[in-house]
């Protein structure tokens, strides 16, 4: 009798942490056949500072017949820290374009050549706005490279100014050079086409130089970057040129200088509105 009780106790102690098991193991099981499609990825540019925007176009291997979402992943190299950016994709299209963040790392580089496999990008997944979604979605890596940053001067620069509820759409140029910055010193000036008047001037004396043009300020048509190398060594001095519109949109020129020249036009159309466009490119 005794045993019978102990048996009768022990009972419903069995039963419910069966239970409890089952419940715990049970996982969701997704039995639906995913077709892997494999997107092509280009990058606008390879190399960034941290926090600033890398455009991108992907080519999809097919199109849908619903609108899609699809998103682009930017890792660092350690995997330590990530960005997303997710773009909409009408039904019917292949192609499609964005901007996604170079992720924070631990410092920078502290030198013009930056840090080469600093993170990566790849096409990270594709999700349909409706019915099934059968679909996953990768792409080709690319590898991005780190640079030391400019402070304000790498990034989009929309803002109120003046206080009249109008943001002043600039556009922010930077300028970054090889050292030995001891005795490579290079400054930075942007004037009209004709040469007969200064936009833009920074001679800080120290690395980097940097500046916003004041686009809705000034008339449309074309501007000359120059760079002046107000002292350096050796014949020529390897630079870089970035430029970020108020939409984050980055472009990047490397080339080298010998004297006081040319290293890049920008084409701004758009008058005093705030649907300014900037055309940037080497010279």
């Amino acid at each position: 009798m005794k045993n019978l009780k102990l048996f009768l106790l022990f009972l419903p102690a069995v039963v419910l942490t069966s239970c409890g098991n089952d419940d715990y193991s049970e996982a969701y099981v997704d039995t639906e056949a995913k077709v892997n499609l494999v997107a092509t990825l280009e990058a606008g540019r390879t190399m960034a500072v941290a926090g600033t925007y890398i455009d991108y176009t992907v080519t999809m291997p097919q199109s849908f017949a619903v609108e899609a979402t699809v998103t682009v992943r930017a890792t660092s190299v350690d995997g330590s820290t990530y960005t997303l950016s997710k773009v909409v994709v009408p039904a019917g299209s292949t192609t499609l374009s964005g901007l996604v963040e170079m992720p924070a790392l631990n410092g920078n580089p502290g030198r013009y050549e930056g840090t080469s496999n600093a993170a990566t990008m790849e096409v990270d997944g594709v999700a349909l706005s409706s019915g099934d979604d059968p679909y996953v979605m990768t792409s080709n890596k690319i590898s991005l490279g780190l640079l030391d940053g400019n402070g304000p001067f790498d990034f989009a620069y929309p803002v109120d100014y003046d206080g009249d509820g109008v943001i002043e759409p600039w556009l922010s140029i930077s300028l970054d050079w090889e050292g030995p910055y001891s005795e490579n010193d290079l400054d930075l000036y942007v004037t009209d086409a004709a040469v007969t008047a200064y936009y833009e001037t920074s001679y800080s004396g120290d690395r980097f130089e940097g500046d916003f043009f004041n686009g809705n300020w000034n008339p449309d048509g074309v501007y000359l970057v120059w760079v002046d190398p107000y002292s350096m060594i050796g014949s020529s001095v390897d630079v870089r040129f970035t430029a970020t519109d108020h939409n984050g949109l980055t472009t990047l020129i490397e080339t080298s200088v010998t004297e006081f020249q040319i290293v890049a036009t920008i084409t701004k159309t758009g008058g005093a509105t705030n649907d300014i466009t900037y055309v940037v490119e080497a010279y």
